[in-house]
């Protein structure tokens, strides 16, 4: 497992509220790449990961905890569904918390349908590392790609 990234001074912003956008923003951007390991580098070890819904339309809600355990959910995700265009447009910076709205295209790699979808993230930080992720999505949409409706 990759150790915790060490951003090279300069390269996020000092202001902590841009720092944890542009934290945010890196982790998502390697995540959506399918380069999950280095992704988890912006996580402390002992996170939590929650992707909130209802597991009879989202086969992926749930909460894990640790990098081995978001690794293996996220992997999952990757695997079934592919993410495009996604946008994170909305940030809400207070403390250690950052909430995010986004909005994009999901599209089913099994099946081939895909949907706009959108959700809120939101993510909790630790001495410049992510320790919580939570995810809300459109359940229905997640529903219609997973084609449970």
């Amino acid at each position: 497992m990759t150790g915790n990234l060490k951003p090279a001074p300069g390269a996020f912003p000092a202001d902590p509220r841009e720092r944890k956008i542009a934290l945010c923003r890196a982790a998502l951007e390697l995540r959506l790449k399918g380069d999950i390991e280095l992704a988890l580098g912006y996580f402390t070890e002992d996170a939590r990961f929650d992707m909130v819904g209802n597991n009879a339309f989202n086969p992926f809600s749930g909460s894990v905890s640790g990098r081995p355990g978001i690794a293996e959910k996220l992997r999952m995700i990757h695997v079934a569904f592919e993410y495009s265009d996604l946008d994170p447009y909305l940030f809400v910076v207070e403390g250690d918390h950052l909430m995010a709205r986004f909005r994009g295209r999901v599209r089913n790699r099994g099946t081939g349908p895909s949907a706009a979808i959108e959700g809120i993230a939101h993510l909790t930080f630790e001495a410049d590392r992510i320790c919580y992720f939570g995810i809300f999505l459109d359940t229905a949409a997640v529903a219609r790609l997973s084609q449970f409706t």
